[in-house]
């Protein structure tokens, strides 16, 4: 799986993110500043267990205006936060310096195998309610 996104909220659309997932379960996150690949683009490598079927980002919690992380996998669909850690122990912290964390913030279990999803403001609504804010419903087709 591949998703290009502001991820973290960083906000600085010049410099979006590049989630890939597989199904090996392994999640990546790489933050490119140059052409061609450099060992520190790469700010979050984790193992979550599981195959990973397909990434989403959207406004998935309905707390918040943020970006979160959708990850699909065969029996559970899981939300999670994307943050930023100062990584390194230097005086100047520099852009490469920034790695990131999951926060997971809620799971759905599914009683069907899943086979793909689809997300978006489905016909307009707000997941938060009529006074909540905006945000994006997750559709998740089984086999």
């Amino acid at each position: 799986c591949l998703l290009v996104s502001d991820i973290d909220n960083s906000g600085d659309e010049k410099n979006l993110k590049v989630v890939t997932g597989n199904f090996k379960g392994i999640l990546r996150i790489f933050a490119p500043r140059q052409r061609g690949f450099r060992a520190a683009d790469l700010r979050l490598e984790k193992d979550l267990g599981e195959p990973i079927l397909q990434i989403a980002a959207g406004q998935f919690i309905s707390s918040t205006a943020e970006t979160a992380l959708a990850v699909l996998h065969p029996r559970r669909l899981v939300v999670y936060s994307v943050r930023a850690t100062a990584g390194g122990f230097t005086q100047k912290q520099t852009k490469d310096d920034v790695f990131y964390s999951l926060d997971q913030m809620y799971v759905h279990r599914l009683t069907r195998t899943a086979c793909n999803m689809c997300w978006g403001a489905f016909g307009g609504q707000r997941a938060g309610g009529l006074s909540g804010p905006k945000g994006d419903s997750i559709c998740v087709q089984s086999m």
